[in-house]
């Protein structure tokens, strides 16, 4: 559960916990904060889907055949996240934008916390 986790990690989480020094405003904090709720609630099944994939192909499956049956849920998780961002960068200002870290701005950044 922690691999997938950081595998399809929550960065609007990861930004939230850069509101100090972003200056984000209350309203900017709710929004955010309403943004890494629906990733988290959107994730969740993509999760639990590849968690049971994983426990379903038991302790040493083949890894080229298990990422293949991974993949589609993986690409469904990282939509998610691409949206999500999307909608993140609509709160901040550009200059808030473009004091985050590079990997919190793209899919597949290693910087997100994985969300709750």
């Amino acid at each position: 559960a922690a691999r997938l986790a950081r595998i399809l990690p929550n960065p609007i989480s990861a930004i939230l916990e850069l509101r100090d020094s972003l200056a984000l405003l209350p309203d900017q904090v709710a929004a955010l904060q309403a943004i890494a709720d629906s990733l988290d609630a959107q994730n969740r099944p993509v999760s639990d889907s590849l968690q049971a994939a994983v426990e379903r192909a038991g302790e040493r499956p083949d890894p080229g055949t298990l990422f293949a049956r991974l993949r589609p849920k993986l690409a469904e998780g990282r939509e998610h996240i691409r949206r999500a961002l999307g909608r993140a960068r609509g709160v901040l200002t550009p200059d808030q934008w473009a004091k985050l870290p590079d990997a919190l701005k793209t899919v597949g950044g290693r910087a997100g916390r994985g969300g709750r």
